[in-house]
């Protein structure tokens, strides 16, 4: 793990990297600055994920697929046919999460902005707990 502003190896998981990771990737630079606006990118794919309960990309997709969604070859989940039936399933935090997921680092929000936003909904969507059951216990 590297923090943000040092250089270092370059490893990522395909399916979470931001389009600057596979653009090095591509041209075969295996080292590269660490910045907060790829973890940005991450925390976007995983939110879209969570909130409309479909993965990004199906486990074992291969690798040129996800480069060529990643970088705008070919779209990606909210911005193909798919498009109408996930992107309401975001709700109140669709601003948030496509936010997150804009191609150029430079318009995704600070990580400072991220938290915030993401702590006012994951308040938003926290139930209030008024029961507690245990579970059963076993009697051998």
């Amino acid at each position: 793990m590297m923090r943000a502003g040092t250089e270092g190896e370059l490893e990522f998981t395909p399916q979470y990297a931001p389009p600057e990771v596979i653009t090095a990737f591509e041209a075969g630079q295996y080292t590269m600055t660490a910045e907060a606006s790829s973890d940005v990118w991450s925390l976007g794919i995983m939110a879209f994920e969570i909130l409309t309960d479909t993965r990004v990309f199906a486990p074992g997709t291969d690798m040129q697929t996800i480069q060529n969604a990643i970088m705008g070859h070919t779209p990606m989940p909210w911005e193909g046919p798919e498009r109408a039936q996930l992107l309401p399933k975001l709700k109140m935090f669709k601003s948030d999460v496509m936010q997150c997921l804009d191609r150029d680092p430079k318009r995704r929000p600070p990580i400072r902005v991220v938290v915030n936003a993401w702590r006012h909904m994951f308040d938003a969507m926290s139930t209030k707990v008024t029961r507690v059951v245990s579970a059963p216990r076993t009697v051998c």
